[in-house]
């Protein structure tokens, strides 16, 4: 139990610098926003909070 709860909290951390480099990516032109797209599905799939896709 305290496994899950650890991965719970880290993908909550996860989560808050997904949404700080989406705030970040703003300012970015197209082809960098591009680069944190594919990096944040990554870091999803990675942390298992991609929605279904576990390829």
């Amino acid at each position: 139990m305290n496994n899950s709860q650890e991965s719970e909290q880290e993908s909550r951390i996860e989560a808050k610098k997904v949404l700080r480099k989406k705030l970040l990516e703003e300012r970015l032109p197209l082809s960098q926003k591009q680069e944190l797209a594919a990096d944040l599905r990554q870091v999803l799939r990675v942390s298992g909070c991609w929605g279904g896709q576990t390829r």
